[in-house]
């Protein structure tokens, strides 16, 4: 199976909340995935400078001022531009680095200068050695840990379902912290529901064009009862051999609506020309159906045969149209097979005359 990535983020207002730690042991590798890791909590050695107030306001200074004198010594301030031929350099002034490597280092930073006196950062501020985070996230605004996963023994649907059962143990009202499912998981649902309405569009278009063709409204409606088989043929499919349900399988799906119709377009449409040179409709379906089994046999054979090498997973790039394969092979077999009892079943319940239509149609021959 392809390696996926997958991942969920946790959004806190505060990124020190123990929320957070009791979130990443529930993620822990399993056989479905591995380098389950949060982004690094343990994060890097830091000094905080605590400056004293009132100590400055005594010597006439404001914490602004302090604190952007440090910031100039460690990280430096760009003071001019160089011009060379083909670009510009910013000249920085800072500390060099064996001054301000060291927590003593930053206690000797003169924030200020009274009385050629140099007001140093250790007068005016108490420095706290201890550990701050390596990076700050931020999703949607807040304070956020990102938590990721390599896929490698099941698929992302199913792992992610699995992550959302996690996720929905926590407590729905703890405001602290909200979590949600990212990465190549959320674009999965995205696209599912982009399917979904693909494929609705799709039959609503095909019932269009064989209302139009039949002239009628119930037997186009009898005609889309094979999309429901196809669907039980593309369920048993995935089931034997093991296929997850992804983008590609509903693209398969999506071009079964316009192929598994045709078979019960053939059926239907040489049981009412039958009907139409005056057949009773037992007939008319028992005859239609000697007279088209073997066109529609040959119909599905030749393209289930066709779509074999691809469904075998032969060749690069297999991963991704192995799905799209099984899907229609699944989907046409079973629809074609359920077309020829189901189709004129259903069409001896259907009340209604013959249409003159097809009468005209009869008296031609």
């Amino acid at each position: 199976m392809p390696r996926s990535r997958s991942g969920s983020s946790a959004r806190s207002p505060s990124a020190r909340s123990p929320t957070r730690w009791r979130c990443c042991p529930t993620y822990g590798p399993s056989r479905a995935s591995r380098n389950v890791a949060p982004d690094d909590l343990a994060g890097r050695p830091e000094v905080r400078v605590d400056f004293d107030r009132e100590r400055l306001s005594r010597l006439g200074l404001g914490v602004d001022a302090a604190a952007l004198a440090v910031q100039r010594a460690v990280q430096g301030e760009i003071a001019t531009k160089m011009h060379a031929a083909d670009r510009q350099l910013n000249v920085r002034v800072q500390l060099p680095q064996v001054d301000r490597t060291r927590a003593a280092d930053v206690g000797k930073i003169a924030v200020a200068v009274i009385g050629n006196v140099p007001v140093t950062v250790a007068a005016v501020a108490d420095l706290i050695e201890g550990t701050g985070p390596a990076e700050i996230r931020h999703l949607d605004g807040r304070r956020g840990l990102r938590i990721r996963a390599r896929l490698t023994g099941e698929d992302l649907g199913t792992v992610a379902a699995r992550v959302e059962d996690v996720l929905a143990e926590h407590d729905p009202n703890d405001g602290r912290v909200q979590a949600e499912l990212g990465g190549q998981a959320e674009s999965l649902g995205g696209s599912m529901k982009s399917m979904m309405f693909a494929a609705l569009i799709a039959v609503f278009l095909i019932y269009v064009v064989m209302a139009s063709s039949f002239e009628s409204l119930h037997h186009p409606l009898l005609i889309m009862g094979t999309v429901p088989l196809a669907v039980v043929g593309v369920a048993w499919a995935c089931v034997l051999t093991g296929t997850p349900i992804s983008a590609m399988v509903g693209m398969g799906a999506i071009i079964l609506g316009g192929i598994v119709v045709n078979n019960a377009i053939v059926l239907v449409n040489t049981v009412n020309y039958r009907r139409g040179q005056g057949m009773e409709v037992g007939a008319a379906l028992l005859e239609a159906g000697r007279l088209r089994l073997r066109p529609i046999v040959m119909t599905t054979a030749t393209t289930v045969l066709g779509l074999l090498p691809m469904a075998a997973g032969v060749g690069d790039g297999a991963a991704l149209r192995q799905p799209l394969a099984v899907t229609v092979i699944g989907g046409l077999t079973a629809a074609t097979l359920l077309t020829l009892v189901v189709i004129p079943c259903l069409y001896s319940l259907l009340p209604g005359k013959r249409q003159d239509a097809w009468a005209d149609m009869a008296g031609e021959d």
